[in-house]
This record gives C-alpha cells, sequence and structure tokens, in this order.
C-alpha cells in the first residue's frame, strides 16, 4: 500500500473509531490531500500525520474556514505568511498543506527555533527531555510566545495547542501501525 493510501485509510479508520469526528465529505478532502501531505512532507521532513492532525484541529478539514484573525484553509495560514499565497489560493488544501509542510520543516523559523529551544533546554537544565515537534506546532499557533515558557495568554494557548496536536498526531500514527 503507498503511503498517500495507507494516510487516506488511516484518516478513514480515525473517523469511523470516533478519534476524529469527519463526516464522508470531509474524510474525502482530506484523502486527496493524502498525496501532497506525503510528497510535502517528505520534502520538508515533517511526517504527513502530523499535517493531517493539524489539519483536523485547524478547520476539520473545512477549506472555506476563515479564523477571526484571517487565516484560510484547512491549516488556517494567514496569508501575510503564506509565501505569497492569498486567502483563495489557500482554500485549495494541497496549497494550504503544502505551506503548512514548510512552515513545520526543521529549516523553517518555527521548527529551527524549536530545535534550537530544546538543545538550549537541555543544556542548561530546564529539561531533561523537549520536544522540537511540540515546540515548532506551538510556535505554528502563537508565534515564538509558543517557544518560550511565556505565562501570557499567547504562550499558554500555544502549549496547549501543541499538545492537543501532539495527541492527535500519536493516535493517527498507532492507527496506522495496527
Amino acid at each position: 500500500m503507498s503511503p498517500s493510501a495507507l494516510l487516506c485509510a488511516t484518516i478513514l479508520l480515525a473517523s469511523n473509531t470516533g478519534v476524529a469526528k469527519l463526516d464522508k465529505t470531509r474524510v474525502s478532502r482530506a484523502c486527496s490531500a493524502a498525496e501532497t501531505m506525503v510528497r510535502e512532507g517528505n520534502r520538508y521532513g515533517v511526517d504527513p500525520y502530523v499535517i493531517a492532525a493539524l489539519a483536523y484541529k485547524e478547520s476539520r478539514w473545512n477549506p472555506t474556514k476563515k479564523g477571526g484573525s484571517g487565516e484560510c484553509g484547512v491549516t488556517q495560514v494567514l496569508p501575510r505568511y503564506a509565501y505569497g499565497n492569498t486567502c483563495l489560493e489557500l482554500q485549495v488544501p494541497n496549497t494550504s498543506v503544502a505551506v503548512t509542510a514548510k512552515k513545520l520543516s526543521p529549516a523553517h523559523a518555527c521548527g529551527r527555533r524549536g530545535i534550537a529551544r530544546c538543545k538550549w533546554e537541555v543544556k542548561v537544565k530546564v529539561s531533561k527531555r523537549c520536544n522540537p515537534l511540540l515546540r515548532a506546532l506551538a510556535c505554528y499557533n502563537a508565534g515564538t510566545a509558543g517557544l518560550r515558557n511565556s505565562p501570557t495568554p499567547k504562550g499558554i494557548r500555544g502549549r496547549k495547542y501543541s499538545k492537543s496536536v501532539y495527541r492527535l498526531y500519536k493516535k493517527l500514527r498507532r492507527l496506522a501501525n495496527q
């Protein structure tokens, strides 16, 4: 089975088992973007299951959803951070997924800062274990405030968001490995 077919089957299984509550239309949208999630995930070094979990958390795979701050598409990207894509272009799931993969990559600011922050925390013994993916997801949601152990609402929201996406990612991975 191809990686994109396995990802699609996992999303369908998640929907059927109640891990992710999606109707047939949204499962279809997720499956149509599965190949892009795999391709762009491989290109940027991001697990496609992370992208799938993030898209579920952000919009439940609704490409026309718009956030309160102007976020667009299935992964709710702000157009000013979308590498020249407009809100209309971000409503195409494949475009939104490609932008998100790039933003979560270790070479992008959030991924790079997440890795650097973890190295710093381990070095100065703030934490014994640090997860760069959690840091990158917090940065994706709340900007650099999500990277710090900031008591600000934005920092707290970013950390809660990252844990929520990470839990769903782990559930999807477990389903895929069954």
